[in-house]
């Protein structure tokens, strides 16, 4: 901990310098290595002091700054773990799924959905071990080996788990070290951009998010949600301003960035004439054509489940007239087309439109479920007090694309509770008693507060489109401006975490000089799908089968009666 910069910098392992120790279980257990000027709980943090606390807790320092314990727990998932072996236990299970492991085997962070279990047998005086694959949905790999049975294993090899995540075994130390090669953060640095006809579509947007957050943009129509979702997604550069994945720049490495995000769009990306099953199907043969049939079957199975759609699997899904499925079905298809894939950044345009308020709520419980390995914004109009609290932060955009919030949805609440209560009685900020107790479509009521004249009724004025809408009392700059005074108090309040050096993601082999090898297995197994896909669509179309099969007879008829006598 930096007493004079207070920064606090994480650490995988206890070193000289540690001075909390923070476990996380079913209680988060702290322990104070040396003392510390802060509190937990009502607890001073002296040296040998142990407290349990919850992820809602706070540890509060000596100059009245917090920590958050939920975010220091987003941070150390994404550091990954160290992992001690033991001197009279040569056999470890290695698995995400907690239930098939037994004690002081190694559980691995969460990573993309699907089981795995691995056993590393471990020989310490010679320094060597051996991997045995027992289960897994994606190709484990030994540096360049794929290993589909067993490999041996020396000091210093990196065992691949996945996209990202990877092992390094350290035979003679007695040490496994997890380590995370993802998107850990994305950062929004004064962005702003302005559409060709001049109008500005975003105005110096700033903001962080960090992995195993869900994030929601809300705003009035017009205010920017989709064009910000655009600029993350890299299919809009911005005026000026950056967009930062792990502290690189999107833009200019979009080639090597792009493919760790993935952009859902409000329009279906399914195939009308498939079933639900076959549509999954063929999207995670395209998307990881490297996995087995069985492989493939497996993460199908587990995303019916998890998609709730397993009993209507055989559904074919109908078109936007003829409908088979619900909209929230239809929903959770197109969701779960995206999911299959292995994406560090979600962006949701608008999942929950046209969608009643149960639909809704069930959309954003399975996006929410993929939170907790991954960074994910949503854009939604107006939510509902329950789907407003199943977020984690909330970004709040005015017309004009200006931020005038960002931060938790009880914050936000009791943000716009206390501006209001402030501007209508004149008291100052943070004297009303019933803060946070309001609903969220009160904030947009203090937001867009309208004008009135001395005798109390509505001034209007004329839009852009010739339409008399209500004046607004405080413009949208009022509220941007007032949101900047609110962070930097709240800067200065706010403990903050070092940034750890993040390891460079992997590049794109562009720059080798020898030829890169051609998947044949891979590219060939995406083509057959594509095709096999296509047959299957048009057959099923029967007015496309019609014109297909007898437009080419009646059209030879009239041709040849046409030159009969000719």
């Amino acid at each position: 901990m930096n007493r004079d910069s207070d920064e606090v910098e994480l650490e995988r392992a206890r070193s000289r310098e540690a001075a909390l120790e923070v476990t996380f279980g079913l209680k988060v257990k702290v322990k104070a290595l040396k003392d510390v000027d802060a509190e937990l709980n009502g607890t001073r943090l002296r040296a040998g002091t142990l407290v349990e606390a919850t992820l809602q807790d706070r540890i509060v320092f000596h100059n009245d700054s917090e920590l958050d314990l939920l975010d220091l727990r987003r941070r150390a998932r994404a550091l990954g773990g160290r992992f001690q072996l033991k001197a009279s236990k040569s056999e470890y299970l290695v698995s995400n799924n907690p239930s098939l492991l037994e004690a002081d085997d190694i559980l691995l962070s969460p990573g993309t959905a699907g089981d795995v279990l691995l056993k590393i047998f471990c020989d310490y005086d010679k320094r060597i071990g051996t991997l045995e694959v027992l289960e897994a949905d994606r190709p484990i790999m030994v540096g360049e080996t794929n290993v589909r049975t067993t490999s041996p294993l020396k000091d210093g090899d990196t065992i691949r788990i996945d996209v990202g995540q990877f092992l390094k075994c350290n035979f003679s130390e007695r040490i496994i070290e997890e380590e995370r090669n993802i998107i850990r953060t994305l950062e929004v640095s004064e962005v702003t951009h302005h559409f060709s006809s001049g109008d500005i579509g975003l105005e110096g947007i700033s903001f962080n998010v960090v992995r195993g957050e869900l994030v929601c943009v809300m705003g009035a129509s017009g205010s920017g949600k989709s064009t910000l979702l655009k600029v993350l997604a890299g299919q809009l550069e911005p005026t000026s301003g950056q967009v930062l994945l792990n502290n690189q720049q999107l833009y200019p490495n979009l080639d090597q960035l792009k493919r760790y995000i993935s952009y859902i769009p409000q329009e279906d990306a399914f195939d009308e004439h498939l079933t639900i099953g076959e549509n999954l199907q063929f999207a995670a043969a395209i998307r990881s054509p490297h996995l087995s049939r069985r492989d493939r079957s497996r993460r199908l199975e587990g995303k019916l489940v998890e998609l709730g759609l397993s009993e209507r699997r055989d559904a074919v899904v109908g078109t936007a007239v003829k409908k088979t499925l619900s909209g929230g079905e239809r929903k959770r298809l197109n969701i779960g087309l995206d999911m299959i894939g292995s994406a560090d950044v979600y962006l949701f345009d608008e999942p929950t439109s046209g969608l009643s308020s149960k639909d809704s709520e069930h959309v954003i419980e399975i996006i929410r479920s993929m939170a907790h390995n991954k960074i994910i914004i949503v854009t939604i109009h107006q939510p509902s007090s329950k789907l407003f609290q199943m977020f984690h932060k909330a970004i709040l955009l005015d017309k004009g694309g200006r931020l005038v919030f960002f931060g938790t949805p009880t914050e936000m609440l009791r943000y716009f509770a206390e501006a209001e209560h402030q501007h209508q009685f004149g008291a100052d900020l943070g004297a009303c008693a019933a803060c946070g107790t309001t609903r969220p479509e009160f904030i947009f009521d203090v937001l867009e507060t309208p004008l009135r004249d001395l005798s109390g009724d509505i001034i209007y004025e004329e839009n852009n489109r010739g339409q008399l809408v209500p004046a607004r009392r405080y413009a949208p700059e009022f509220w941007r401006d007032k949101y900047e005074a609110f962070r930097l108090i709240q800067d200065v309040k706010q403990v903050s975490l070092r940034k750890e050096p993040v390891a460079p993601l992997p590049s794109a082999p562009l720059q080798r000089k020898k030829r890169v090898p051609f998947r044949w297995h891979d590219e060939w197994t995406q083509l057959r799908t594509l095709l096999k896909r296509a047959f299957i669509s048009k057959l099923r179309n029967r007015g496309n089968l019609v014109i297909t099969i007898g437009v080419a007879p009646v059209l030879a008829f009239l041709i040849a009666s046409l030159l009969r006598y000719s």
